[in-house]
């Protein structure tokens, strides 16, 4: 429904439109707390797979991809090249597998 509001009160300006206007209140997320990270106990436990990126300076971009032994922060394998392939990546972890082993943690 249209109200004309300049005809009863012409000095009422953009104010008064808000008065028609529903506001809605924010509704706010509840915060929990985190969970504390899990600190591995031994070699081997748990692996961290990163793919990384830089530009080199003729404006080529570099990728990396990282796998990394989480409790004692060992670079286990560094692959470095503009691309990988997923053939590439599953050959880089098979190498690291048959060198270290399987990473013993199992997400449940």
């Amino acid at each position: 429904m249209w109200v004309s509001v300049t005809d009863n009160h012409k000095n009422a300006g953009f104010g008064l439109c808000l008065l028609y206007l529903r506001i809605k209140p924010h509704k706010r997320l509840v915060c929990e707390k985190p969970e504390p990270l899990a600190v591995p106990q031994v070699i081997n436990h748990d692996w961290s797979i990163d793919f990384m990126h830089d530009q080199l300076a003729d404006g080529r971009n570099s990728r990396l991809f990282n796998v990394i032994d989480d409790y004692n922060r060992e670079a286990l394998g560094i692959e470095i090249d503009f691309s990988h392939p997923s053939a590439r990546v599953i050959r880089a972890l098979q190498q690291i597998i048959s060198w270290r082993g399987k990473p013993t943690f199992s997400n449940r």
